[in-house]
């Protein structure tokens, strides 16, 4: 039927409810950058619709091959050992850019002699590659162990329709973090940094929950770039950095957190984590894991050996301040508590 000079297209019920899900994915991609959640949504949506019992987004940074998430049909996050994932296979989609489609994996000649498919006993298989623009970064890989013949067309469909999807969401992502990114220690700059503690702040407020604010100096950083050169005060930041965002995922009470932590470099020498739930005992076991990981120790610099130290200031909300900036300005004025203190130490607001 036409309708103005243009077909008209009548769509069913039916139809359109098989379609909702995919439209949803599309509004969360245009929502915003958060690659985890809109990856989980695009994966659980691709194992209900294809009845595939597991689920995996793989990405091939620099040729690897790095799993970003790895689903049991059931909504639960899949350990290594229960993923089932057969390296051959992707490996295969990597090296010819096709999509893998099996019925029967151990029992197909191309895959029968390998160690893993025959060891995880693999049957239907469909492993669909990831472009962005001509350029292969990942696969979408579904199995299913219990059941031949899985994948049909239908099921080939959706998965195309789902990794543009997926594409679109990694690409997003990175461009987010690219202009949201300090250049030379690759952490969130300040400017994402006060937006996130304004949110986590918010949420605190809402919730009735707290939320800890650590700040962190180089001491004696000026020395280090006048005796040293700047090459080496860059290197000295780039250790810093890699060393603080390792220690705060390494911590118990960000693992238990209602949120992830977030470091950023505030500028110049200074560097900021923002803690959601983090009390004063958790704060302040943050900043001093902080100093023991940083301070006193010997970095090796072209040839040179320096010794680091860093000041560390902490503060809660609601406990110092009841607002994201007074918060900061709370961590801030702890920090040159330890400074006046003598350097290589932490305090918390109030600490005298």
């Amino acid at each position: 039927m036409q309708e103005g000079g243009r077909d008209k297209v009548s769509i069913d019920a039916a139809t359109l409810g098989k379609l909702r899900p995919i439209l949803d994915v599309a509004r969360q991609i245009n929502k915003g950058p958060d690659l985890r959640n809109i990856l989980v949504r695009i994966l659980d949506l691709a194992l209900e619709s294809s009845n595939a019992q597991r689920g995996a987004v793989v990405t091939f940074p620099k040729g690897k091959l790095r799993v970003e998430l790895a689903r049991h049909r059931s909504g639960i996050q899949l350990r290594k050992e229960e993923r089932g994932i057969s390296k051959t296979v992707l490996l295969a989609v990597q090296k010819t850019g096709q999509r893998v489609v099996c019925n029967e994996a151990h029992a197909e000649p191309r895959f029968k002699l390998v160690d893993s498919v025959q060891k995880l006993q693999l049957r239907s298989i469909l492993c669909v590659p990831i472009f962005l623009r001509d350029k292969m970064i990942g696969a979408f890989y579904l199995d299913d162990p219990s059941r031949p013949t899985a994948f049909g067309s239908r099921e080939i469909e959706i998965a195309e329709i789902l990794t543009a999807h997926a594409a679109i969401a990694i690409e997003n992502a990175r461009l987010y973090r690219q202009s949201n990114q300090d250049r030379l220690t690759h952490l969130w700059n300040h400017a994402h940094f006060q937006k996130r503690l304004n949110k986590v702040v918010d949420g605190a407020k809402a919730s009735g929950g707290k939320v800890g604010v650590v700040m962190i100096d180089v001491d004696d950083f000026k020395k280090i770039n006048d005796g040293y050169g700047h090459e080496a005060g860059n290197q000295v930041l780039k250790h810093v950095a890699s060393t603080l965002a390792q220690t705060v995922r390494g911590e118990d009470i960000v693992a238990r957190a209602p949120g992830p932590a977030t470091v950023a470099r505030f500028g110049g020498d200074e560097f900021e984590i923002v803690l959601p739930g983090a009390g004063k005992d958790e704060v302040r076991l943050v900043a001093n894991r902080l100093v023991k990981e940083l301070g006193n120790r010997k970095l090796g610099v072209d040839g040179k050996v320096l010794r680091l130290s860093i000041s560390v200031g902490g503060a809660v909300y609601p406990d110092h301040a009841a607002t994201a900036d007074d918060l900061l300005a709370k961590a801030d004025e702890a920090l040159y508590v330890s400074k006046r203190g003598g350097k290589n130490r932490a305090a918390l607001s109030g600490d005298a």
